[in-house]
């Protein structure tokens, strides 16, 4: 059994960390806590990963 809790960066569902995100053909985005991950223009729902934090002061 997977002791993963964390919930899939997928199209629909809803950001819980501020950063800067990356879909799968390299589309970078700045989400904020409590966005919903978008779908892509082109190629519609995707995954996202979180590649660095948000430099918030």
């Amino acid at each position: 059994m997977s002791n993963d809790k964390s919930m899939q960066s997928i199209s629909g569902n809803e950001v819980e960390t501020t950063g800067i995100y990356e879909n799968e053909w390299g589309r970078e985005e700045t989400l904020n806590r409590g966005d919903e991950f978008p779908f892509d223009p082109t190629n519609g729902e995707t995954e996202w990963k979180l590649v660095r934090l948000s430099s918030e002061s």
